[in-house]
C-alpha cells in the first residue's frame, strides 16, 4: 500500500529532487471528523517521530477545527508520538455518548 502525494509542479520537484526534508514542512491542517482523524493516527505517529522531531529548528503553523484542533495539540506536546498514541485510546471512549448522561473521566 502506497501513499499518494499531491503537490504543485514546483513543489513536487523539490520533493523528488531533494526529498520530503522536515524544515520545509511550515503548516499543518487537521479537519474535524473522528473516523479519519483514528485512520491517520498512525500517520501521525510516524510524522512526529521521523520528520518533525524536538532537533526540527522550523517554525510549525497548527490549524485544526473539533478534533482536528486536539489532534493538532498532539504535535504540540513533547513526546508527540506518545501523545497521539494516547489520544487514540482516549478519544473513541470520549466522543461516543453515554445513554446514562456520564462520560468517563480522562485526563491529558
Amino acid at each position: 500500500m502506497g501513499v499518494q502525494l499531491l503537490a504543485g509542479e514546483t513543489a513536487y520537484k523539490e520533493i523528488r529532487e531533494a526529498g520530503l526534508r522536515p524544515q520545509r514542512i511550515r503548516l499543518m491542517v487537521g479537519a474535524s471528523g473522528g473516523p479519519k482523524w483514528l485512520m491517520l493516527s498512525r500517520l501521525d505517529q510516524y510524522l512526529a517521530r521521523q520528520l518533525l522531531t524536538p532537533q526540527s529548528t522550523q517554525t510549525l503553523t497548527l490549524l485544526g477545527s473539533s478534533v482536528g484542533a486536539r489532534w493538532m495539540a498532539c504535535y504540540a506536546r513533547s513526546d508527540a508520538a506518545a501523545a497521539f498514541r494516547e489520544f487514540e485510546t482516549i478519544y473513541p471512549i470520549s466522543a461516543i455518548p453515554d445513554p446514562f448522561g456520564q462520560r468517563p473521566s480522562v485526563t491529558i
